[in-house]
């Protein structure tokens, strides 16, 4: 597994972040109707071409696990794949912001 800073923000990796973040609502926003869910995904997907710092889990297999999204020392966004809940992904994603991104 590793931390990578995406730096290029080319369309096919926002959609497989899309698929992680829509995974994850479903999974942990049980407040969402799915009519909020469909308005919320054009926002989400501006929101990941357009933050400042945006970084994912990428597993050994070469699969997205999770991603982030900081602005200045703000976190704006954090979603882990439902599959990968409890297994420490989240935690180390904020371990970075909390050590200051290095």
């Amino acid at each position: 597994m590793e931390i990578i800073k995406i730096v290029r923000r080319e369309r096919n990796l926002l959609e497989i972040l899309m698929i992680i973040w829509e995974d994850s609502v479903r999974h942990t926003h049980d407040f969402l109707r799915e009519s909020d869910i469909k308005a919320l995904r054009p926002l989400v997907y501006q929101n990941l071409e357009s933050i400042p710092e945006l970084w994912a889990i990428k597993a050994e297999d070469s699969c997205y696990k999770g991603f982030m999204g900081i602005d200045g020392i703000k976190l704006e966004m954090l979603f882990v794949a439902s599959s990968e809940r409890g297994q420490g992904f989240g935690s180390k994603l904020r371990a970075m912001l909390s050590a200051g991104l290095e």
